[in-house]
């Protein structure tokens, strides 16, 4: 993994992912949400991926992307925050041609900060921080993701890891917590 970066507060301002979508490809793909709650992916060369844009029927996507393999096949899929017009978030993920391969609702939940990746042997995971201080840890599992709650900080919060440690930061009181690799 490389260098912490910060995340970003919900629907303001998403970063776009920059990773190797197609295999084929020698040079990176960009996968970025649009003004309109859209998801692109384009070749370096800045044309669109076959089977996108997508756009979910009432469901906006509200996170930066993650380029990551959840399935362990060996190729990457596009991994994405949505929310319906309900108000419900769920956890997307996205082949290569833009067919969703599995999906958790998260429910109950505000997701207010960016997801992020973290593999521990091999095991990939999702980690979220939602809105009433708890940390999830989806993992996917067949054809759609399992969750579990990881701890719960009772404040908001984001979370940032550099493939060993995980990284707390709490906005609201400008603090940080450190968590050694014994945390999963």
């Amino acid at each position: 993994m490389g260098l912490i970066s910060p995340v970003e507060a919900r629907e303001y301002s998403f970063k776009p992912a920059i990773g190797e979508v197609l295999s084929s490809s020698a040079d990176p793909e960009r996968v970025i949400v649009t003004e309109d709650g859209g998801l692109q992916a384009l070749s370096y060369s800045g044309k669109m991926l076959s089977g996108f844009p997508i756009y979910e029927p009432g469901k906006v996507f509200v996170s930066s992307p993650l380029i990551e393999d959840v399935t362990g096949d060996g190729n990457a899929e596009i991994i994405i925050v949505a929310r319906d017009a309900g108000n419900v978030y769920s956890l997307e993920a996205y082949n290569v041609t833009g067919v969703l391969i599995g999906s958790k609702v998260l429910s109950g939940v505000t997701v207010y900060y960016d997801p992020i990746f973290y593999k521990s042997g091999t095991q990939s995971n999702i980690l979220i921080p939602v809105e009433d201080g708890r940390l999830l840890q989806l993992e996917y599992s067949g054809t759609n993701f399992t969750s579990t709650q990881l701890f719960t900080v009772n404040k908001p919060f984001t979370v940032a890891s550099n493939g060993t440690d995980l990284y707390i930061t709490y906005p609201e009181v400008s603090g940080v917590d450190v968590y050694k690799k014994s945390w999963n």
